[in-house]
């Protein structure tokens, strides 16, 4: 089930892909291709858009680290892919001071598919970009963290019953490039998953229960093209 708040992010990021595409296409000029391969990690902030509520939800800080390959044909312009294994979830919120906990932290095997933009400086040693594009996932395994719960809501022990995961994501970052064929970089993700963790039928307690993540990585680059 898609929402309107679901349908609207990914109009939105579509128009942005295509407009990027189409004005950097426009303007480009051919290049030598430039093929990178490299490692990124960092961390995760993550809650999910679980509806009803019950309690309200804060993030769960996680990890999140995999290898990222990017393709770069014309100038300002490429794509990338990234293999990455990252830890997401939520913890629900009680009143200060209370002992009650609850959290699941959700482990996924992801795949961003983006079109990447980059601006550089005149000498080209460091560049700005922006990445969006669509995101696959598939959960590989979840945990839940308890103490002191003296109310049971539905999800409590509920399994995860959609492991398949797709949304989109886009984000921004800054990198240098040194000694011909190195990378080093910064980024910044958010990404929205339209799938939902559980089953949202008619009949099924949750018509929504989908993820939304932050990330910041740091990543190392090699060019070997």
């Amino acid at each position: 089930m898609m929402t309107p708040m679901k349908k609207t992010l990914c109009l939105l990021l579509l128009l942005l892909s295509s407009a990027l595409s189409l004005t950097l296409r426009a303007q480009a000029k051919w290049v030598e291709p430039e093929l990178y391969i490299g490692a990124a990690g960092g961390a995760t902030l993550s809650t999910v858009t679980l509806v009803p509520t019950y309690v309200d939800k804060t993030m769960l800080m996680g990890f999140t680290g995999g290898i990222s390959l990017r393709y770069i044909t014309e100038k300002h312009f490429g794509v990338q892919a990234d293999l990455v294994y990252t830890q997401a979830g939520w913890a629900d919120s009680y009143a200060y001071g209370s002992t009650t906990e609850y959290a699941r932290r959700i482990n996924s095997l992801e795949l961003p598919l983006m079109l990447h933009a980059y601006f550089a400086t005149k000498s080209d040693v460091a560049r700005f970009f922006i990445n969006a594009g669509p995101q696959f996932g598939y959960i590989v395994s979840d945990e839940e963290y308890s103490q002191d719960i003296t109310r049971q809501y539905p999800y409590y022990g509920l399994a995860i019953e959609n492991r398949f995961q797709w949304g989109v994501g886009g984000g921004v970052g800054f990198e240098f490039h040194f000694l011909k064929r190195q990378v080093i970089g910064v980024d910044g993700h958010f990404n929205y998953y339209f799938s939902d963790y559980f089953a949202n039928d008619v009949i099924d307690d949750f018509p929504t229960s989908g993820s939304m993540q932050v990330a910041v990585r740091a990543y190392w680059m090699f060019r070997i093209r």
